[in-house]
């Protein structure tokens, strides 16, 4: 298997994306008290595997496509920023099952919308063909 065949699939690019995602968001959360800065993060993971399908596959990258690279990657990053916080931040949160089902629900919420946002502005950005 090649590089591009690796990237150019949503599955394999999203779990790429998603854990380089989720170190970063470890590495801004031990690093900042600022909330707000988990945010840069999100963005440029989304915008980077949404970028990395519509350019390896220049001739017939969907619009579906896009879509699950950048839904895969926000959730992983999100889950493992999620698990790094229950055990080693706040081990004793006292989250019940329910409670931790709607969060993931809002994580992957949060993941439709940003994915369907970068997505479509994707999509439709022309580009130069050489």
């Amino acid at each position: 298997m090649t590089v591009q065949t690796f990237f150019s699939k949503p599955g394999s690019n999203g779990i790429f994306w998603g854990l380089i995602g989720g170190v970063s968001l470890i590495v801004v959360t031990s690093l900042s008290k600022n909330g707000y800065l988990q945010i840069a993060p999100y963005f440029f993971i989304l915008c980077a595997s949404i970028l990395t399908i519509k350019y390896i596959n220049k001739s017939n990258a969907d619009f579906m496509d896009l879509f699950k690279s950048g839904l895969f990657a926000f959730i992983i990053s999100s889950v493992i920023l999620y698990i790094y916080v229950l055990t080693l931040i706040n081990p004793d949160s006292g989250i019940t099952s329910l409670g931790h089902l709607w969060r993931f629900g809002v994580i992957v919420l949060m993941g439709l919308i940003g994915s369907t946002i970068i997505s479509y502005l994707a999509k439709s950005v022309r580009y130069f063909s050489t």
